[in-house]
């Protein structure tokens, strides 16, 4: 049946492709860091926080407020450090065709 339909193979395969990215963005883990290092979060490429460490003098020198921030502003930059890992990983799995459709 799949020689009948070569397009419905390949679209298959492409599924398969894709769902074993997705096993290893979760295996895989970026980094994002403010206050010069400071603030440090973990997240892995489906997005799930690992950790975030924050190193002690800056909680002695600032206000929990401040310190807030460089947690808020860690996490967005690991955030988006998964979200262009997964891009990448993407687009070599699929050529770009997914990116030039939008996906």
């Amino acid at each position: 049946m799949t020689q009948e339909f070569p397009l419905l193979k390949q679209a298959q395969e492409l599924q398969r492709l894709l769902r074993e990215l997705q096993k290893d963005l979760a295996d895989r883990e970026v980094e994002g860091v403010s206050a010069g290092g400071s603030v440090r979060c973990v997240v892995t490429g489906d997005l799930e926080v690992r950790s975030v460490r924050i190193d002690p003098s800056l909680l002695a020198s600032e206000n929990a407020s401040s310190v807030s921030a460089h947690v808020t502003a860690a996490v967005r930059d690991a955030v988006r450090a998964a979200a262009d890992l997964k891009r990448r990983e993407t687009e070599k799995v699929t050529g770009g065709i997914l990116t030039d459709l939008g996906i």
